[in-house]
C-alpha cells in the first residue's frame, strides 16, 4: 500500500498520529475511511482498543507521511473564466465610455 500525505491512507494516519479518533469522529471526517481502517489494521499500521477507539501503531507511525512533503500540484485556469472575465471588462470599459 502507497502512502502518500494526500492519498486516504495517508489522511487517516496523519489524523491518528495527532491523536486518537473514535469511529464516530473518523466517519464524520473521513467518509472513505472504513474499507481502509480495516485494510490499515491487518496490517498494523493502525489498532483499536478494547472502548473501539483507533489509534496509530508504532509501525503506523514509521511509515507517516509528513504534512510537508505533500507536493503542491499546480492550479490550472479555466480558459472559459478568462474570457468571462475579459469580456466582463471589456463591457464594463464600454459602459464606462458611453456613460
Amino acid at each position: 500500500m502507497k502512502i502518500t500525505p494526500i492519498n486516504q491512507p495517508g489522511q487517516i494516519l496523519l489524523a491518528l498520529r495527532a491523536g486518537r479518533m473514535e469511529p464516530t469522529h473518523i466517519s464524520e471526517r473521513f467518509s472513505f475511511a472504513s474499507g481502509w481502517l480495516h485494510r490499515m489494521n491487518a496490517e498494523g499500521l493502525i489498532e483499536r482498543n478494547e472502548d473501539m477507539v483507533w489509534s496509530i501503531t508504532p509501525a503506523g507511525r514509521a511509515v507517516c507521511p509528513n504534512r510537508r512533503d505533500a507536493k503542491l500540484e499546480p492550479m490550472h485556469t479555466c480558459k472559459t473564466s478568462k474570457s468571462r472575465a475579459h469580456g466582463w471588462s471589456s463591457t464594463r470599459q464600454q459602459q464606462g465610455a458611453t456613460a
